[in-house]
């Protein structure tokens, strides 16, 4: 490999169309045709790991065919997969090595052999069953940085030239990519099968049919990641300006294919405007990162998400005032007398000082929810000036509520939001000067 390596380094070198993602196929070209080419495969075969990737494979020479011909057929957790031959592993191994050397920004000849035997690392662990972590890119609008961002999930980092082979510019799709958070995904093969088999009568399908659920939770997984990043960026914010960061691009390196899977999102319109995160915003955001990290509970995923989405993609207001009351319900509903306890556990939570303050906002709290009740009832819509205010006062009041949940850790690990706001409403002393249950 390291001869193939080596020859191969001046061709990624030549200049590429930066407004359209990279794309190395075309190695493949020159480990067929190099004289290192067979060695290399051979050395594959002799590998007690990778060869366990061609099952058909026989040590013995005389039995096994042309190398050539040596193929199989891989699922990956991705949910993508189909025929794999022997004779394109060396050039996966070599083009992914290039896209991690362009996602770190480390471009020299020394960095991409480290990337080589990273690449072939990773592939002797997929190839006996255990996972590696594959690079994941996601590019976001919304925010620009003052310096890279560090959180449990990766790093928030600006755009680089060299992202642009890998995201390219994504011609009249809307709103451009600002920052772009670089992290990892599990990544597992998880059927390696002979080729006749998965081409026979109804193979592939019956087998895709009982990895489903893998691939949609590997799928959920990596959703869930994104969403937590953004949600720890949006607890950060001010509840009057918040860091809204919508998804644009997004790009994981499928080792078992050539170049990335990539997928883009037409983001043209923007419920909140554009926010400079400065040094004092990055900390704030890290130290939000740690707490959601720490200590978010999965009972709490859907309110997140849905704030997220409020002040990130809805292009209508009144989407995101639903949203927003959603991730209330979420924080303290009920299936009982919804409006008066949802919105009297928010008052108290948002306003433990005062019970002239609290009242007040429960009026507000009541107004709101009341707006969104008659909507989905069928209620004439308020004007679009109307609904962004509507929008803004419920945004805001999730945001503060949710803060003021992880001040208390026992109310935020509570699993059910009726019991979460019962206790907010009865055996809580919320204020400062107050002990935490009565």
């Amino acid at each position: 490999m390291w001869r193939l390596a080596r020859d191969a380094w001046p061709s990624f070198l030549i200049p590429q169309d930066e407004n359209w993602p990279a794309f190395f196929g075309a190695m493949g070209a020159l480990t067929f045709t190099h004289p290192a080419g067979n060695e290399a495969w051979n050395r594959i075969l002799q590998d007690d790991s990778l060869k366990k990737l061609f099952p058909e494979y026989s040590d013995d020479p005389d039995s096994r065919g042309e190398v050539t011909e040596i193929q199989s057929s891989v699922l990956t957790s991705a949910g993508r997969g189909g025929t794999f031959q022997l004779v394109s592993l060396p050039d996966l191994i070599l083009s992914h090595a290039r896209m991690r050397q362009l996602i770190q920004n480390e471009l020299s000849f020394e960095s991409f052999l480290s990337a080589v035997a990273a690449i072939i690392a990773d592939w002797r662990r997929l190839a006996i069953g255990r996972q590696a972590r594959t690079p994941v890119l996601v590019g976001f609008a919304g925010i620009t940085l003052e310096r890279e961002v560090n959180l449990p999930q990766g790093r928030l980092r600006k755009r680089s030239e060299a992202d642009r082979l890998l995201f390219g510019r994504q011609p009249g799709l809307g709103r451009e990519v600002s920052v772009v958070l670089e992290t990892t995904h599990a990544f597992k093969i998880l059927k390696v099968a002979p080729a006749k088999e998965m081409l026979s009568n109804n193979g592939m399908t019956n087998i895709w049919k009982g990895l489903e659920s893998k691939f949609e939770e590997s799928r959920k997984q990596l959703d869930h990641d994104i969403d937590m990043v953004r949600f720890s960026v949006l607890m950060a914010s001010e509840p009057t300006s918040p860091m809204a960061m919508a998804v644009v691009s997004r790009a994981m390196l499928d080792m078992t294919q050539h170049g990335s899977s990539f997928g883009t999102h037409a983001v043209s319109f923007a419920p909140y405007g554009d926010v400079h995160i400065d040094s004092a915003r990055a900390e704030k955001i890290e130290h939000w990162a740690r707490e959601v990290k720490d200590k978010h509970p999965g009972k709490l995923t859907l309110g997140a998400r849905r704030l997220v989405s409020a002040v990130s993609t809805r292009t209508d207001p009144l989407d995101g005032l639903i949203d927003a009351i959603i991730c209330w319900e979420n924080m303290v509903g009920t299936d009982m007398e919804t409006s008066f306890r949802v919105c009297g556990a928010l008052a108290c939570l948002l306003e433990p000082e005062s019970g002239e303050e609290r009242t007040k906002r429960f009026k507000e709290l009541k107004s709101l929810y009341d707006t969104r009740s008659k909507l989905v009832h069928g209620s004439r819509e308020p004007s679009y000036i109307e609904a962004q205010e509507y929008r803004s006062q419920a945004v805001g009041y999730a945001l503060r509520a949710m803060q003021q949940l992880y001040r208390f850790p026992d109310l935020l690990s509570e699993p059910e939001s009726a019991v979460r706001g019962t206790k907010i409403l009865l055996t809580y002393d919320l204020s400062i000067k107050g002990s935490r249950q009565r």
